[in-house]
Parts: structure tokens; C-alpha cells; sequence
């Protein structure tokens, strides 16, 4: 996992890139947001991931703390010969309440709108990222990946995804990092 931070009026050069997971928490902690290794979720069998319904009580074991709310996004990146500009990201939500998206297999750019400036979290297998009730945000699988992402919640309406009316994902869906 590694964490690069752009101004919105320059999205060409980051003005930050961060490696070690302490300071990635201590950069976006400002805004509520927190990365971690979700090794809990890396040993699943592969049959589970095929099955939405068996991957959330696979999680419901595995999970601390017990999330009253789950659901699963299948995602399928680009074709692995595809450049940058090609990509398509999902459109820029808010998020409803907090949420936690705990990558399964694959993997990408979770992107989050803070103020001026876009914090770009590149994150695969086994690690997860925590958002804030309102996270502006939006997840770009990376080339050639099938992801699998379980997001938890303490309630239902954390997990709907509201449109933010910004049409920054569509202008910069991918950042070639």
C-alpha cells in the first residue's frame, strides 16, 4: 500500500508519496480516514470469493468487532495492455456513512477528494481502507485485475453510495502510478 497526494489543479506530479503505513494513517487522519493490513481476510479459499453470499459469513467470522452491514463490489479493471487515459473509474460518490472497503483479490486506486487535494491510496489483497461519513471518493481497478472488494459498516445507509455531482473521476480516472 502506498499513499500519493496531488493538488487538484496539478494532477500530473505528486506533491506527496508516503510508503510506510504509519504515515499514511497520520497524513489522512486529519480526515478521519485509516489504512490497515487486513490479514484476516487473505487466507479465504478461493471458492468463497466466487460466492457473495459465502464471502460475507467467511467475513462475519473473520472480522473483528462484528460489522452489522456488508455487501460485495465486483470490479474488472481494464485489459492489462491498456494505457492510463483508457482506464474507466466509477463515478465520484460520497460516502453515506463510515465504511470500510477491505480488498480481497485484486486490486487499485482508491481515490478521496480532501479539500483541495486528492489522496490516492494504491491497495490490493488483504489490506483495507477506513472513509468517513461524506468522504468524497471513488475506486479505479488497476489494469488487468478482477477485484473483489467487501465494504462493512455499522449501518445500512453508510453503504450507499450518494453522487456528489463532481465529475473528477471521469476528467482523471487514472493516475499511472
Amino acid at each position: 500500500m502506498f499513499l500519493a497526494v496531488f493538488h487538484v489543479d496539478d494532477l500530473q506530479c505528486p506533491v506527496k508519496v508516503l510508503t510506510h503505513l504509519d504515515d499514511i494513517n497520520a497524513a489522512l487522519g486529519g480526515a478521519d480516514i485509516h489504512c490497515a493490513d487486513d490479514g484476516a481476510m487473505r487466507g479465504l479459499d478461493r471458492a468463497v470469493l466466487e460466492d457473495d453470499a459465502q464471502l460475507l459469513d467467511a467475513a462475519a467470522r473473520v472480522l473483528p468487532g462484528g460489522h452489522a452491514c456488508c455487501d460485495v463490489l465486483r470490479m474488472e479493471g481494464p485489459p492489462g495492455y491498456a494505457v492510463a487515459s483508457d482506464a474507466r473509474a466509477e463515478p465520484e460518490a460520497l460516502a453515506g456513512g463510515p465504511v470500510v472497503w477491505h480488498v480481497i483479490r485484486g486490486g487499485g486506486q482508491l481515490v478521496m477528494r480532501i479539500g483541495d487535494t486528492l489522496a490516492v491510496v494504491e491497495c490490493g489483497p488483504g489490506e483495507a481502507v477506513g472513509l468517513a461519513a461524506g468522504t468524497r471518493h471513488w475506486f479505479r481497478p488497476a489494469a488487468g485485475q478482477r477485484c473483489i472488494i467487501l465494504r462493512t459498516a455499522p449501518v445500512a445507509a453508510a453503504l450507499e453510495r450518494c453522487p456528489s455531482g463532481s465529475d473528477l473521476a471521469a476528467r482523471f480516472p487514472g493516475f499511472g502510478l
